[in-house]
């Protein structure tokens, strides 16, 4: 019998036997469906009739029966035998082979093997999307895996975006209330949540658990995991009655798990771990304790000694001991059993690859090593100090590991948050062993860890422009991949502008999250293919090039400059000053008043022009005396170290001070501006995200064909549908700046945003005298504005800072001659997320950008003063500095 007629032969009673399992496992009556599948499978042998598909689906069955009654060693062996069937048919490229990949690979999420999971749920997908061209339910489950195994491995952006397309789908083919529709709301909140959206979270709960009322389950395991994960949610927002509602939630859970016949000992062991860690933050930490032993306890037993729900009960004491008790050896001694139970081998090939859980291999490692340095700091024994450098160094090669993995943005910026997070203690050791060994090595240790927790993001967007120049990738494939980026950018877009539309329509709005969705994904694997196709390319891309001091006290520090690197921790404010002949590093205690005097600070110097007239003298006066608390703090420590010209790196917070208005000496005449003692007047500044990046930004080598100046000073109306005003003086800006440079100016209609698109890449000075807005919502759709074409569309004269992102941008020097473009939303570890900034990604080389809103004819005049001086051969900061 050939493999054609095998396959498609079907007979009425191998569909009834199909038929009627499936109705058995939906009714989860799992024992009848083992009986009924293994009876089949026993005279599949005598019955020519059962294909191989067939056999493929009974094992198939058998595999799914066994995994929920919990016999993992049989189900592991079903599976695998109903995949070799369709091997060994040469049907390794059908729907069926799909399927079961798909349920091999949540095999493995159910065994928490996510590494495994996702490796057989990618070719689970592959195989489906290329037999099946059309939605339908497979494929959903498919999607919903994934997100499953990409939110387990800490990528909640990537876990997201799959389990909101898992749920379009089963949104368009089911109709009412639906179990699948349920596991979907519940998947996307367990992401909401681990993105920090809890409202959110919250919200796709309780949809989850209405529709299982809905659909008569009130009680079961189901329920009891809603209400578990309920809990968490409320455990995260926080406050009283966050933790109340959260210790409600786990009690009823473990109400639910313990009335079932065979008590759900998995379940029962998370409930308890969650009752402990909320009474360790109402204050019971004796409950508390005997809660985690429970736990504990329980997943031993049910699991062993590696397993990531062991590793998650380990880590949680260590937790409870470290910064509850201060038993730190204790603390060290759980954070160490943590880390054999999640599989980590230190030195054994592959050790990071091995892991069953990398979000808790972070933050044990982490904990470890504060713990390990508190033992120091109580017992001054050296021993301690060097594990907790050890440690940390684990640490930072974790940290790479994880950005080499994540693609999705809100994934990677959590990620810089937690490393910033994680840094601060590490440059202390650093600092620590410097002082105690007198070793300068361990100051460059410091540095490197200050430079590692500041401006990745942007550092991986100039890598990404060198990895394309010298990764020897065909030029096609290039063209492949900024084809699909700037689709991808296209398309956000015009799902923002539907967004931004209150009675905008679901089914283009859908329709654009289906493609966005799509071209997502084609990115993503063009990226993959490049790994294993391109290494150099992709080694390029994410590599992460930390200048040594050496390169900068050589190569980019003239002897009358000086680099200050800030780090901005909770409680220390560590500074450090490199010349081109010394490396010091200064550690500042924090007080409240600090943080308080930087937001009065910032609100006094940025808010100035909306105070008023009855506000004005106190708001002067509240300047005045918080730019004189913030010098003696971040500039008096370092003063006698400082040369003419400051290159200053921020950090956090620091990102929105405007130094140059710092005062030296106190100030009896407050309003006498023109008379304060400004930083300005003593130094030229500058300012950079990071040293690596200054570093990257001056080896950035630009065409040298490149045209000598481009200037836009587009034309706003009175009724201005964004409300954007008339600009009085920006064409006189512009033309000003082009007698003095040469070069070719679009003023007035011409100004237009497809005119600066097409000519932008061709000029060394790039000038744009206009408007510019801050999104501090959306960071991406941040703007700025030239000439409208046309009256049909509203937003073609808008270039948002997502846009920018994928422009081939080779400028020395952009002007942003516009309100704000300096401004934006702060995010740990990665700084201001500015339209200056969206340039910076793009590849331009320096930039001067606004802090705040600034009349258009004070900016011309700045301006045209910056650009003579330029055009006399003054550097740039010395250029700003005299116009100023």
């Amino acid at each position: 019998m050939s493999q054609v007629s095998a396959f498609q032969t079907d007979t009425t009673k191998i569909r009834q036997i199909v038929d009627s399992l499936f109705l058995l496992a939906e009714d989860n009556q799992w024992p009848e469906v083992l009986r009924i599948a293994q009876n089949t499978l026993s005279h599949a042998k005598d019955n020519y009739s059962y294909g191989p598909q067939d056999q493929s689906l009974m094992h198939s069955f058998a595999g799914d029966a066994s995994l929920e009654l919990g016999d993992f060693p049989a189900s592991k062996k079903h599976y695998k035998l109903s995949r070799q069937i369709l091997l060994d048919a040469g049907l390794s490229a059908i729907p069926a082979m799909a399927r079961v990949l798909n349920k091999i690979g949540n095999y493995h999420l159910t065994n928490k093997d996510y590494e495994a999971a996702l490796t057989h749920l990618e070719q689970a997908l592959d195989v489906h999307l290329g037999q099946v061209k059309s939605d339908n339910l497979e494929l959903s489950h498919i999607y919903n895996n994934l997100g499953i195994a990409y939110l387990n491995l800490g990528d909640f952006h990537q876990g997201l975006n799959y389990q909101q397309e898992s749920l379009r789908i089963r949104s368009a083919l089911l109709r009412g209330p639906h179990k699948l529709l349920a596991q979907s709301y519940q998947n996307l909140a367990q992401c909401y949540q681990d993105a920090g959206q809890i409202t959110e979270a919250i919200n796709a709960y309780d949809r989850s658990l209405g529709y299982y009322l809905d659909l008569g389950y009130t009680s079961g395991m189901v329920v009891a995991d809603l209400y578990l994960n309920l809990g968490t949610a409320y455990y995260d927002l926080g406050g009283d009655d966050g933790l109340t509602s959260a210790i409600e939630f786990f009690k009823r859970a473990l109400l639910h798990y313990k009335q079932e016949k065979n008590p759900i000992r998995s379940g029962i062991a998370v409930a308890y771990n969650n009752l402990a860690n909320s009474y360790l933050q109402m204050g019971r930490t004796n409950e508390a304790f005997r809660f985690y032993e429970l736990a504990l306890q329980l997943r031993q037993e049910q699991y062993g000694q590696v397993h990531p729900d062991v590793a998650q009960s380990l880590y949680n004491m260590g937790q409870y001991h470290y910064l509850f008790l201060e038993m730190n050896e204790r603390a060290v001694e759980y954070f160490t059993r943590c880390l054999e139970a999640l599989n980590y081998q230190r030195y054994s090939e592959n050790a990071l690859s091995r892991v069953n859980s990398y979000p808790i291999l972070l933050f044990a490692l982490y904990y470890q090593a504060a713990a390990q340095f508190s033992i120091y700091r109580e017992t001054l024994a050296q021993e301690w100090l060097e594990k907790a450098s050890e440690s940390f160094i684990q640490v930072d090669e974790l940290l790479d590991f994880l950005r080499f993995r994540y693609e999705g943005l809100g994934s990677k910026y959590n990620l810089v948050a937690n490393g910033h997070q994680m840094y601060d203690i590490a440059i202390s050791v650093a600092l620590e062993q410097r002082k105690v060994t007198g070793e300068q090595k361990y100051l460059h240790h410091a540095l490197r860890y200050c430079e590692k927790s500041k401006g990745i993001l942007l550092l991986d967007a100039l890598q990404k422009s060198k990895a394309e120049n010298f990764g020897d990738v065909p030029k096609e494939y290039l063209m492949e991949i900024e084809r699909l980026e700037r689709g991808l950018a296209e398309l956000e877009r015009s799902r923002y502008l539907v967004s931004e539309n209150e009675n905008y329509n679901s089914v283009e709005m859908d329709s654009l999250d289906r493609l966005i969705f799509t071209h997502q994904q084609k990115f993503e694997k063009r990226i993959q293919e490049l790994g294993s196709t391109h290494p150099r390319y992709f080694n390029m891309r994410y590599a992460q090039p930390i200048p040594s001091v050496a390169k900068l006290q050589h190569d980019l520090l003239d002897h009358d400059h000086t680099l200050v690197e800030y780090f901005l921790g909770d409680t220390v404010l560590q500074i450090f000053v490199v010349n081109d002949d010394n490396l010091e590093a200064i550690s500042i205690g924090l007080s409240l008043d600090f943080f308080e005097q930087l937001d009065t600070f910032n609100f006094s110097v940025r808010g100035f022009r909306s105070v008023g007239s009855n506000e004005i003298h106190k708001n002067i006066e509240s300047y005045v005396r918080s730019a004189r608390v913030l010098y003696q703090y971040l500039i008096s420590p370092i003063k006698s170290l400082l040369r003419d010209h400051l290159i200053i790196v921020p950090d956090g917070k620091l990102g929105f001070v405007a130094f140059d208005a710092l005062l030296s000496k106190p100030v009896e005449d407050l309003t006498a501006f023109k008379d304060h003692p400004y930083l300005l007047r003593n130094h030229q500044i500058s300012y950079n995200y990071s040293a690596s990046l200054l570093a990257e930004m001056r080896d950035n080598k630009q065409s040298k064909n490149l045209k000598s100046y481009l200037g836009f000073a587009p034309v706003f109306s009175d009724d201005d549908r964004k409300g954007l005003s008339p600009l009085l003086y920006n064409k006189e800006e512009v033309t000003i700046a082009s007698e003095t440079f040469g070069g070719k100016v679009f003023t007035d209609e011409a100004a237009t945003k497809s005119n600066f698109v097409d000519y932008q890449n061709n000029y060394q000075i790039i000038h744009l005298a206009t408007h510019g807005k801050v999104n501090v919502s959306q960071e991406d759709y941040s703007f700025l504005a030239f000439t409208q074409e046309t009256t049909h569309n509203s937003d073609e004269n808008i270039l948002y800072v997502r846009e920018i992102y994928n422009l081939p941008i080779e400028a020395k020097l952009i002007i942003l001659s516009a309100c704000e473009t300096g401004d934006g939303k702060l995010f740990e570890g990665e700084g201001v997320a500015s339209i200056a900034r969206g340039f910076s990604y793009a590849g331009a080389q320096s930039l001067l950008a606004t802090r705040w809103p600034i009349n258009d004819k004070t900016t011309s005049v700045i301006v045209s003063d910056l650009l003579s001086n330029l055009k006399e051969g003054l550097r740039k900061d010395e250029a700003l500095h005299r116009a100023t």
